[in-house]
């Protein structure tokens, strides 16, 4: 597993700054992160260069700083897994949680059941086991069919912040898309709402 360098402090400050930012799927940004991920390419560069998961190192940096909670939700995340291109940022996402969560009380992952589920499961059982021997708590997993199928976006909520992707959930792809972050969710409530929805999962 590659793990991003997560220690630019300017991007630190902003994650801390609980102001609505939006990323970019495309950007003239670095990899480290800075505040040049909050701006737009041209769409002269964006049709020519197509860059990348300006978002990938954020999330992940915002997953380190986590104390209380890690939930993922994404109609697609097993998809991914799947899919050759986009399964190592899959595993690095897991990885990552797994190797950074210590004294994170509830993960969770919501996804949608298909084709492919146990792949999945093999590989959260794996890494469960290594949180267990050191004393942590597990990735907890739900699958979901029809109620899952109501849910168009991605979203995660990281300790009391909501991150809304117009992507997957922790990266993006070529196409131009936007990643959200910053909204307070136990005032929006919408912990209760992703709550009732994992009540519903198996």
């Amino acid at each position: 597993m590659i793990i991003p360098n997560i220690d630019t402090a300017e991007l630190k400050e902003d994650l801390k700054n609980n102001d609505v930012k939006i990323f970019f799927g495309v950007s003239t940004c670095t990899q480290e992160g800075t505040k040049e991920n909050f701006r737009s390419p041209n769409y002269d560069m964006f049709l020519t260069q197509r860059y990348q998961v300006s978002v990938f190192n954020s999330f992940l940096a915002a997953i380190n700083e986590a104390s209380d909670r890690i939930w993922i939700i994404d109609n697609y995340f097993l998809k991914n897994f799947l899919d050759e291109k986009n399964k190592s940022n899959v595993e690095n996402i897991l990885d990552f949680i797994s190797t950074t969560s210590d004294g994170v009380k509830d993960i969770r992952l919501f996804i949608r059941k298909s084709k492919g589920y146990e792949c999945l499961i093999t590989k959260i059982s794996e890494l469960n086991d290594l949180l267990r021997k050191s004393g942590r708590n597990e990735i907890r997993i739900k699958t979901f069919t029809t109620d899952m199928e109501l849910i168009h976006d991605r979203f995660a909520i990281i300790d009391n912040e909501l991150w809304h992707f117009g992507h997957n959930v922790g990266f993006s792809s070529g196409s131009f898309s936007a990643t959200r972050f910053g909204w307070n969710a136990n005032e929006l409530r919408i912990d209760k709402f992703f709550e009732e929805l994992w009540n519903r999962g198996r």
